[in-house]
């Protein structure tokens, strides 16, 4: 039996997705050839790995086996990979680093921490990406990115967090309020009001809904 990587990659892409059509756009492969390479991983084992159905596809018995063993075998291509650019970089040779960040990031303290950086690692040109938290574990597992900058409420899988800067939420109340008098607000205390946040800041939105649902359920003990 004969699988490479991306044969692995692409079929973890699929079973994520639930579909063929969109483990084709994460793994970037148009979906005649996701289809035809799944074929021939399927004629190769000899056994089918995918029920399909009019909504998408599920896994069939095989296919669970297969991407119990796959998931390890990515990680540690990952891991692998991220180990030898980190040599490199420290051994002074050129290289590029694809680096994805979600909006806060991208606004607010990345642009300052990466101007330090690249002062310290002149022959490593930076290429930058905007990107959903969410995305961003998935583009590193698919070894889109070598990096990322995400919230701390997305959940990382395999990869390693090393926290990077603290990017706290503020309230802003009107003077009057009873709110403003308060140095510190518990999330309960403003979980029944309005509460405005930039359309455009995923990571704020997602990190103001998981820390709302948590202190809520801590509140209803």
């Amino acid at each position: 039996m004969r699988l490479d990587l991306a044969d692995l990659r692409l079929f973890i892409a699929i079973v994520d997705t639930g579909s063929i059509t969109g483990g084709a756009a994460n793994a970037h492969l148009a979906l005649a050839s996701a289809s035809e390479r799944l074929r021939k991983m399927e004629a190769e084992i000899g056994v089918p790995l995918l029920h399909r159905h009019a909504r998408g596809v599920t896994m069939t018995e095989a296919g669970e086996v297969l991407a119990r063993h796959a998931r390890p075998l990515l990680a540690q291509q990952q891991r692998l990979r991220q180990a030898m650019h980190a040599f490199a970089f420290a051994c002074g040779q050129r290289g590029t680093l694809r680096l994805f960040a979600n909006t806060s990031a991208m606004s607010a303290f990345l642009p300052g921490k990466l101007a330090a950086w690249m002062a310290a690692h002149p022959a490593v040109q930076i290429e930058t990406e905007e990107c959903t938290s969410a995305d961003i574990v998935s583009c590193i597992l698919a070894g889109v990115a070598q990096a990322g900058v995400v919230s701390d409420a997305v959940d990382p899988g395999p990869l390693r967090l090393d926290p990077v800067a603290d990017d706290p939420l503020v309230l802003i109340v009107p003077p009057a309020r009873p709110l403003a008098e308060k140095e510190e607000v518990a999330f309960a205390a403003v979980a029944q009001r309005a509460v405005g946040r930039p359309l455009s800041d995923q990571c704020a939105t997602a990190a103001y809904r998981t820390a709302r649902s948590s202190q809520l359920n801590s509140a209803r003990r």
